[in-house]
């Protein structure tokens, strides 16, 4: 029984997927786009804009949607504030704005044009990502405008914080989340995020959950780089209001400092503050590539009153180079009253993903409960 108390070989093969977001900015998609163009302005420059499509296929996303976007700028040759009303009346109506993704009708290299080429226009740059991020959104695209014009960006964010569109209020925390995957990082604002958090407290009771989703993920990065201001601007939305939605808001903003045990994060939430007891902890020792590794484990509450805690388990991966590297994977939250004892087991799948191949050898699996690791073994990887 375990008491919890504060306490260069092979690598496998990660196949191309057929269904991978790049394949949407195809061939098709560019010669549909120049004959939307072709119909909206006799300025439109074929040549030019199928010569800067050469090495479309051989790219991967965010590439292909940058070269579409340089060639959009070498295809109309207007200037911007003319480009750009192309664009955006290119772009109307052309989706549901009830669901509006960045693939539906490849809007997003409309929203890089601007990012890329409108520094210069700000006005116009403005408007045109106000409109384009309604169909897909901008938020990589302001980023630029926050780092080279942040007080003149951050006014205009001041705006979109009331307007009636969902997707332009969210354009104001997800365009200024500091570590935005695939964004460019707002170095400024990872070093002082209070201009940043001014603005996501105007949104934390947005009527979205979709606007309050990227409200807790810009937070959360925030967390990276100042983990005490995360945890003292939740806990002070909490202490206005403690709301389910709030309290939604908070759980997922905290949601890394609590996978590292963050104690203040922790308690913030209600967890932390039991004794439990870890029984039956059983493990396979070893797993091919593309299986499972089964594991199974029982958890007593020892607290003479209900108690809150977090269990996870880790994963630490063998890399190539041999060193291990953990992940973690939630398992469950919840209540425990005084003497309660549950089971679980979980069949953990050891298959290569995009973003992580598997390598043989020896890795391990831990548990943690509320941040702590209590117990844990290694395991073999067989190829």
């Amino acid at each position: 029984m375990t008491v919890v108390t504060p306490a260069d070989p092979d690598v496998s093969f990660v196949p191309e997927n057929p269904k991978a977001f790049k394949h949407g900015f195809n061939r098709a998609y560019v010669e549909t786009l120049a004959a939307r163009l072709r119909a909206a302005t006799s300025a439109f420059d074929d040549v030019a804009y199928f010569e800067a499509l050469h090495s479309l296929e051989t790219l991967e996303l965010k590439a292909r949607v940058q070269l579409i976007a340089s060639a959009l700028d070498a295809g109309l040759p207007l200037p911007f504030p003319e480009a750009v009303r192309v664009l955006v009346e290119l772009s109307a109506g052309a989706v549901d704005d009830a669901q509006p993704t960045q693939l539906e009708l490849g809007v997003w290299p409309l929203c890089a044009f601007v990012g890329t080429y409108g520094l210069g226009h700000f006005e116009a740059s403005m408007s045109a990502l106000h409109a384009l991020t309604q169909r897909s959104s901008a938020e990589f695209d302001i980023r630029p405008f926050l780092v080279e014009h942040p007080e003149r960006t951050l006014a205009v964010l001041d705006l979109f914080v009331t307007d009636p569109s969902e997707h332009v209020r969210r354009l104001v925390s997800e365009g200024t989340r500091t570590r935005l995957p695939w964004g460019r990082q707002l170095k400024a604002f990872i070093a002082d995020p209070r201009p940043v958090v001014t603005r996501l407290s105007r949104l934390i009771d947005d009527p979205s959950p979709y606007v309050r989703r990227s409200v807790a993920n810009n937070v959360n990065d925030i967390s990276k780089d100042h983990p005490s201001l995360a945890i003292t601007v939740c806990r002070g939305w909490l202490l206005e209001a403690d709301t389910d939605a709030r309290r939604e808001i908070v759980k997922r903003a905290l949601r890394s400092l609590v996978k590292a045990g963050d104690p203040e994060a922790l308690s913030t939430l209600g967890h932390g503050l039991g004794r439990f007891a870890i029984e039956h902890f059983e493990a396979d020792t070893e797993v091919s590539i593309g299986g499972s590794l089964g594991f199974s484990f029982a958890v007593q509450a020892l607290g003479a009153t209900a108690a809150s805690t977090v269990i996870d388990y880790r994963v630490h991966y063998l890399s190539p180079r041999g060193l291990r590297s953990p992940k973690v994977f939630k398992l469950d939250t919840r209540i425990f009253e005084p003497g309660a004892t549950r089971r679980y087991a979980r069949r953990h799948p050891m298959r290569p993903v995009s973003i992580r191949a598997l390598v043989p050898g020896t890795h391990r699996l831990e548990l943690q409960v509320d941040g702590r690791v209590v117990c844990g073994t290694n395991f073999e990887l067989r190829s």
